[in-house]
Parts: C-alpha cells; structure tokens; sequence
C-alpha cells in the first residue's frame, strides 16, 4: 500500500477506530487500513460503509477548521 502524503491539505488529528483498525484524516479519506482480526479485508460494501460514516462524522470539524 503506498502512502502519500499531501502538505497542501490540513490534517487535523486522524481519528482512529479501534477494531476495525481504520485511520482517516477529517475529511474521511482513509489514510491506513490494516487487516482485521480475522485477517479478512473488508469488503467493498463494508469500506463504502464506513467511508460514509468517517464522511458524515467529519462534517462536524469542516466548518470551523476549513481552510483553502
């Protein structure tokens, strides 16, 4: 998995999910994905699901944090 990395966006504290070991920065992409537990990768429905949801909890940090 390669990683990049962006100095002109603004990352603020990447929020991390315990347990399904997934790290985003605030705008919800995902910046590291380990495997679970079971050493399954999780399923395209499952990684839309989430992105959605990392998404939608971000939502709260854009308005006060935005910067161009």
């Amino acid at each position: 998995m390669k990683f990049q990395f962006n100095p002109q966006k603004s990352v603020s504290k990447p929020i991390v999910r315990i347990g399904t070991d997934v790290i985003r920065n605030r705008m919800g992409e995902i910046l590291f994905q380990s495997f679970t537990k079971e050493n399954k990768k999780l399923s395209q429905e499952e990684a839309d699901q989430l992105a959605n949801e990392g998404k939608r909890l971000s939502r709260n940090n854009k308005s006060s944090k935005k910067r161009d």
